[in-house]
């Protein structure tokens, strides 16, 4: 993991702007406040330059999680207790010895997964995404994906059915309310409420053009489901659709 500081420590990274602000001939990567796992951490990082997020990758988070091969049932294979420890659990198909911390590592999972391509982008030279807002109409332009759906059955009909293409196709928006410039809470018809970030943006893939990662927390209301979700969002023309480069999965 070296290596991702090193390449990472000559670029201009901006920690106090959030998505859209540009900086000259190339467009700086941008770390929206908050961003990383510092919080979890035995010993908390608030910092967010290449060094910080590194840290963030090695140092021990204050609880470990137990996983195993099998999950509940099995004794534990591993102890995680830090990103690197995830990554290489992961790799191996190790998952939470205790169904009630599944929620908690998941979370932990795709953050740690965040920070590591944060380190890896670039800044870029062109972009299609400065007009995009976390606004009303936001719905109408994100991509299907991004609709809370429980159901896996219901899910895979969407997914498949060519003519939905929008999120506000699956799950008409009730209620928009703003936090900020980089932070919007969506309430549905349906009692389905997501909390949409601003993560970060760059080159993350190498194309020159402009990335956003945009996470969501998820719940319903009146219910106890809790989730987190993270997706590599671009734009590849002006008048195209934002589509999706990557979504996180924690397992």
């Amino acid at each position: 993991m070296s290596k991702w500081l090193g390449l990472m420590l000559g670029l201009l990274v901006s920690v106090t702007a959030c998505a859209h602000k540009t900086g000259g001939p190339r467009l700086p990567v941008v770390i929206c406040p908050g961003f990383g796992i510092g919080d979890i951490l035995a010993q908390p990082i608030k910092g967010r330059s290449p060094a910080d997020l590194k840290a963030m990758l090695d140092r021990p988070w204050y609880d470990a999680i137990d996983v195993s091969q099998d999950g509940g049932g099995y004794k534990p294979l591993q102890a995680v207790n830090s990103c690197v420890d995830y990554f290489i659990a992961r790799k191996k198909g190790w998952i939470p010895l205790k169904d009630f911390e599944m929620a908690v590592y998941q979370a932990r999972g795709i953050a740690c997964q965040a920070v590591r391509d944060v380190l890896k982008a670039r800044p870029a030279v062109k972009s299609f995404l400065e007009d995009f807002k976390l606004d009303k109409k936001a719905p109408e332009i994100l991509p299907k994906q991004l609709a809370l759906v429980i159901s896996a059955t219901e899910s895979k009909r969407i997914l498949a059915d060519s003519s939905i293409r929008y999120w506000s196709q699956v799950d008409p928006i009730q209620k928009v309310e703003p936090h900020g410039d980089y932070q919007t809470t969506y309430q549905s018809f349906t009692a389905s409420m997501q909390n949409l970030n601003f993560v970060a943006a760059g080159d993350f893939n190498g194309d020159g053009i402009k990335d956003l990662l945009l996470s969501s927390s998820d719940a319903v209301i009146g219910g106890d489901y809790r989730a987190e979700r993270m997706w590599l969002l671009t734009k590849l023309k002006a008048d195209g659709d934002i589509k999706i480069i990557k979504e996180y999965q924690a397992l």
